[in-house]
């Protein structure tokens, strides 16, 4: 168990950290210095338990607590002072996961929550240790915790075979994680990368004309990757 670098650190009291970012490519890097897991459609979720009890939150700060309850009552299981880093999906009757039911209130299907992070353990910060190491821990810290909490599973495979894999299983793509990596909150270093098997665009609104139903037109843009 990879404790001993933290074992002197200074006691933390986790709260909301931002989350990691990941950065999108055209290809999925290769060469053995990569892990990869699925991507999955859902809501970026940080999970901790504190003395207060449990704490959920989207990835930009706002409370999923109560919007997900059955999820904080299985992370009431965590070691105390600890934070996860985590995707909260729905898994309809085929196995899917439906983001579109996710977004009602009652979504129909199986709510879960998939952990791939630690960042608080037992009130020791560890977003400086590697990954490998973190994943032991997150393991150790869902050691008591149920379903609907799962952990995320890591892949040491060639792309091509995963992205079969992924497609087959209609998964929204793959996550490629650098071997090594640090945790680094907020920030998009190229240490975590997403592949999208979809062709998906994110845009931004930037105006409407009303009319219609409910709108006449809107009006969008996207960015543009600058060098």
């Amino acid at each position: 168990m990879p404790t001993k670098e933290i074992s002197n650190a200074k006691h933390v009291q986790p709260w909301f950290i931002e989350p990691m970012q990941v950065s999108a490519v055209r290809e999925l890097p290769d060469g053995g210095f990569w892990t990869y897991e699925a991507k999955l459609d859902g809501y970026r979720c940080l999970a901790v338990k504190r003395g207060g009890g449990v704490v959920l939150w989207s990835r930009r700060g706002t409370s999923f607590t109560e919007r997900f309850p059955a999820i904080a009552r299985a992370c009431d299981n965590l070691p105390p002072d600890t934070l996860i880093d985590a995707e909260v999906v729905v898994v309809d009757e085929n196995g899917r996961c439906a983001f579109n039911a996710l977004q009602h209130k009652r979504p129909q299907g199986h709510i879960q929550l998939y952990a791939f992070d630690i960042l608080v353990h037992r009130g020791q910060s560890v977003l400086r240790l590697p990954i490998e190491e973190r994943r032991e821990l997150l393991t150790e810290a869902l050691r008591k915790v149920q379903y609907p909490v799962i952990q995320s599973v890591p892949f040491d495979v060639k792309p091509a075979e995963l992205l079969r894999a992924a497609e087959a299983l209609q998964f929204e793509g793959v996550i490629a994680k650098r071997k090594g990596s640090i945790y680094e909150p907020g920030q998009r270093s190229g240490a975590w990368l997403k592949y999208k098997i979809n062709c998906s665009q994110e845009f931004v609104i930037g105006g409407c004309t009303l009319g219609g139903n409910p709108f006449d037109a809107l009006i969008v843009g996207c960015y543009e990757q600058s060098n």
